[in-house]
C-alpha cells in the first residue's frame, strides 16, 4: 500500500485519499494500514461480472442494481477494446435513459480524491465512503459468514475462480452421448451399493433367508465396477465439468458473504 501511493505521488506529484480493496476483501489488519496512510476506502454496490457476460446481460444487471449513489465495478480486461467501448456508450446512454447523471467520486462521496499536506480533506460524512471499516454490505452479515468467506477467498483455486469470474456458460455446451452414460452409470452405482445392502438384509429378516444377507455385499462390490466404468465413460469432461461447478460454487459463496447479493 505504501509502495503504490509512493509511486503514484513520483509519477503525478499527489498522492491518493482513495483505496479500494482487491476484489473488495478486507482483513483485521486494513484498519490500521488506511489510518496510517490516510486513505478511505471506496468499494462499490453493482458488480455486473462483466469480463464474461454479453454486453446485452451486464447491461440487464446493471440497470437492475443502480439506485441513486450506486458506483459501479467494470473491468477493462476480458473483452476487445471494440466491444468495451460499445459496452460503455451503450451502458452510459441505457443508464441517462433513467433520469440518472454521472458524477465524479469526490461530489459523491465528499472526500477529495488526493491527500493535502495535513492528510485527507473530508468535506463531509457519508455511508459510501467508509474510511477504517468493512463495506457496509459485509456489516449486515454475520461474523461467521464473513470469516468462513474469506478463509475461503484466500485459497489460491477459490481466488482464482473469484477473479476469473467463472460462470456456468460452459455447460450449455451439450456434452457428447457417451459423458450423459457414463455419468448415469455412475449416479446407478450410488443405488447398487449401500441401498442395496440394507434392502437385501430388510428382505432375509422379512423372509428368514439368511442367503439374502450375501446378495447385499456382492451389489456393493458390483456398484464399484458400475462406477469405474462411467468414470471411464465420463472421462475428463467428468472432471471438467466438477471443476466448474465447485469453482461457480465457491465463487458465488465468497461472493455473497463478501460482496453485494449476486444473482
Amino acid at each position: 500500500m505504501k509502495m503504490a501511493q509512493e509511486a503514484i505521488e513520483a509519477a503525478i506529484g499527489k498522492v491518493p485519499a482513495y483505496f479500494r480493496p482487491p476484489m473488495g476483501l478486507s482483513n483485521p489488519h486494513l484498519r490500521k494500514a488506511l489510518k496510517k496512510n490516510g486513505l478511505s476506502v471506496v468499494g462499490w454496490d453493482v458488480r455486473p461480472f462483466d469480463t464474461t457476460a454479453s454486453i446485452e446481460k451486464v447491461i440487464e444487471r446493471v440497470l437492475k442494481k443502480i439506485r441513486n449513489g450506486s458506483i459501479i465495478a467494470l473491468h477493462d480486461t476480458g473483452r476487445i477494446p471494440a466491444d468495451l467501448v460499445r459496452l460503455i456508450d451503450e451502458l452510459v446512454i441505457r443508464i441517462k435513459e433513467r433520469n440518472y447523471t454521472f458524477s465524479e467520486l469526490e461530489e459523491l462521496t465528499g472526500i477529495r480524491a488526493y491527500q493535502t499536506a495535513g492528510g485527507v480533506d473530508m468535506t463531509e460524512s457519508t455511508p459510501l465512503t467508509q474510511p477504517c471499516h468493512e463495506p457496509e454490505a459485509d456489516q449486515k452479515r454475520g461474523r461467521f459468514w464473513r470469516f468462513l468467506a474469506r478463509k475461503l477467498a484466500s485459497n489460491a483455486y477459490v481466488r482464482r475462480a473469484v477473479e476469473k469470474e467463472v460462470t456456468l456458460d460452459a455447460l450449455k455446451i451439450s456434452p457428447s452421448p457417451k459423458f450423459f452414460f457414463g455419468l448415469g452409470l455412475v449416479l446407478f452405482s450410488y443405488v447398487l451399493g449401500w441401498p442395496m445392502v440394507g434392502l437385501f438384509s430388510v428382505l432375509s429378516a422379512y423372509f428368514q433367508a439368511p442367503i439374502l444377507l450375501m446378495l447385499g455385499p456382492a451389489f456393493y462390490g458390483f456398484s464399484h465396477l458400475v462406477w469405474m466404468f462411467g468414470m471411464y465413460l465420463a472421462g475428463r469432461d467428468c472432471i471438467k465439468y466438477a471443476d466448474i461447478l465447485l469453482s461457480w460454487s465457491l465463487r458465488k459463496v465468497v461472493g455473497r458473504a463478501l460482496f453485494t447479493k449476486q444473482n
